[in-house]
Order: C-alpha cells, then structure tokens, then sequence
C-alpha cells in the first residue's frame, strides 16, 4: 500500500479508525514524511501487534505529538479493539511504517 492510497482513504470516506486511532492517523497523514510520523506510526504499528517499540523515542516528541502517543495508549488500555478494527487500523498505518524501512525508495 502506498501513500496515495493512504490518501484514497481519507477522500473515499472510508470508516474512521477506532477511537484515538483516526486522530493519530490523521496526524501521521498530515505530513507523512516527516520523523515524527514515522514514530508515531510504529508506535501505533506496536500496539496493534507484536511489534518492539523503543518508548524512548516519544520524549523527542512535541508535546501535542506526545500527548497523541499517550491517548492512544489509554485508548488501548481502556477500550481495547476488535478484530476487525485492528485489521483495519493495521492497514492504514503500514503504509506510513514501510516508507521509512531502510531500503524503501522515496
């Protein structure tokens, strides 16, 4: 999945992601290029798998991009996912994990 069809979710009016999901989703869209998206889509990425996440990446953070870090987790500890909604969550942010891996062409 590519960027543009990142894009294509948004203007497609695809369902929303689960709670603080969108919102970290729509940041990390806003400008995907950027470190701090990369960041925080692994950390959306770890959460919704078994992924390792190094938290000491977040205190580079701004702190409206920490706090989006820490919503998130709350919503996961507090509410939790269904199947479905990790799926889709999942998909929207691989995009976003895979441009930054080494070796992916930009």
């Amino acid at each position: 999945m590519t960027e543009k069809n990142a894009v294509y979710r948004i203007v497609n009016d695809k369902p929303p992601l689960a709670g603080e999901f969108e919102r970290v989703f729509q940041r990390v869209a806003s400008d995907f290029s950027c470190d701090v998206a990369h960041t925080l889509a692994a950390f959306a990425t770890s959460l919704l798998g078994d992924v390792e996440f190094d938290l000491s990446k977040l205190n580079g953070l701004a702190k409206a991009d920490q706090d989006l870090a820490l919503g998130l987790f709350e919503f996961c500890m507090r509410e939790g996912l269904t199947e479905d909604e990790r799926s889709a969550a999942s998909a929207a942010f691989a995009p976003f994990v895979e441009i930054h891996k080494p070796g992916a062409r930009h």
